[in-house]
C-alpha cells in the first residue's frame, strides 16, 4: 500500500474518535509528511524505514510558514505536533498489520520546553476592556455580555460560538459546553456580573439582532445569524483599540487571563482544570508561570530583609 492511500484510511479512523478541528489539523499534519516522501521518491509505505523518519524530524527544523512579520521558522511545539502526528500514523499502521516494524517507535522525540500563555492582560486591562465597550447600542451590549461571559467562564471561542441560548442557564448561574475540544461536555460556572451583562442583551439586544425564530445561537452577528470565530475576533480586536491596550488581544487571551487570575487569587490546579476542560493536568500548569512583578513582590511580602514598611 502506498504512503498516500495508508494516511487517508488512518486520517478517516481518526476522524471518528476526535473534534473535526483536531482531525482538519492531523490531516494537514499529515499530508505534509506525505508531501516530504513523495518529494523523496518514497511511495511505498513498506520502504520508510528509520533513517526516512529521522530525516523528516531533521527537516521539520527548517520547514518556515508565513506570519503577519514574514516567513519563520516553526516553534518547538509546532516540531513536536508534527513528528507527533508522523508517530501515531505508523503506530496504527502496525496495529492494523500493515507494517511489521515501526519506523518511527525508536526515532526520539525533540524535547521542548513547557508552553506558556503570553498574551495575558491584567484585572486592570481586563476592566479598561469591558469599559470601552458602548452599552448604549445594540452590538455593544452583545459584545459586553460576550466578553463577559468569555472572562467569567474561560471558554474557548468555538465553544462561545457554539452556544445555543438554552445551553446558559442564569438561574443556576451555568453553562453547558456541548461539544468541548475532544468532543467532551462539562458544566460551568458563571460570576454574577457576566449574568447580568447576559440578562441585559438576552432583553434588548438579541431581539433586535436576530431575523428568524428558528436561530437558537446566544450571540447573534450583524447579519441575525451564529456569531463565528471572525465575528468574535473582530469584536475583541474592536474593544481592545478602543481600550488602547498595547499588547495583543485575541479570544484567547479571556481564556489565559481567566486562568491565571483565578490561579493568583489562590484557585486550585485541579479545580481550574475542570473549568478549562483540560483532560491532562500538565496542560493547566502552563498558566502557574510567574513573573518578574509577581516574584517582586513576593520577596517584598515575605524575605526577612526584603519587607516593606
Amino acid at each position: 500500500m502506498s504512503i498516500d492511500e495508508a494516511a487517508e484510511a488512518w486520517l478517516r479512523v481518526y476522524a471518528t474518535s476526535v473534534h473535526a478541528a483536531t482531525a482538519a489539523l492531523q490531516r494537514f499534519y499529515l499530508r505534509c509528511f506525505v508531501a516530504w516522501a513523495t518529494h523523496h521518491d518514497l511511495v511505498d509505505l513498506r520502504f520508510v524505514t528509520r533513517e526516512h523518519i529521522a530525516q523528516y524530524q531533521a527537516h521539520l527544523r527548517v520547514v518556515e510558514h508565513r506570519t503577519r512579520r514574514g516567513m519563520k521558522k516553526l516553534a518547538p511545539s509546532s516540531r513536536c505536533e508534527r513528528f507527533n502526528a508522523v508517530r501515531r500514523f505508523f503506530a496504527w499502521a502496525v496495529e492494523r498489520g500493515l507494517l511489521i516494524v515501526d519506523p518511527a517507535i525508536s526515532v526520539r522525540r525533540e524535547s521542548r520546553k513547557q508552553w506558556q500563555p503570553a498574551n495575558v492582560i491584567s484585572e486592570s486591562e481586563m476592566a479598561a476592556l469591558l469599559g470601552a465597550v458602548d452599552l448604549e447600542t445594540t452590538i455593544g451590549m452583545r459584545d459586553h455580555a460576550l466578553f463577559e461571559l468569555m472572562y467569567s467562564t474561560g471558554l474557548r471561542c468555538a465553544e462561545v460560538s457554539a452556544l445555543d441560548v438554552e445551553d446558559v442557564d442564569l438561574s443556576d448561574g451555568v453553562v453547558f459546553v456541548r461539544n468541548g475540544k475532544g468532543g467532551k461536555q462539562r458544566l460551568v460556572p458563571i460570576g454574577r456580573s457576566a449574568i447580568n451583562s447576559i440578562e441585559r442583551y438576552l432583553i434588548l439586544a438579541r431581539p433586535l439582532l436576530v431575523n428568524h425564530a428558528w436561530v437558537r445561537s446566544l450571540f447573534v452577528g450583524m447579519h441575525g445569524d451564529r456569531l463565528g470565530d471572525g465575528g468574535i475576533t473582530c469584536a475583541v480586536h474592536r474593544a481592545a483599540g478602543r481600550a488602547r491596550l498595547t499588547r495583543r488581544v485575541t479570544p484567547h487571551t479571556f481564556r489565559h487571563s481567566f486562568a491565571t487570575h483565578l490561579l493568583r487569587a489562590g484557585a486550585d490546579l485541579r479545580h481550574v482544570q475542570e473549568l478549562l476542560g483540560h483532560s491532562r493536568i500538565d496542560s493547566t500548569e502552563c498558566y502557574t508561570h510567574l513573573d518578574v512583578d509577581d516574584l517582586a513582590a513576593a520577596h517584598a511580602r515575605s524575605h526577612p530583609r526584603g519587607k516593606r514598611r
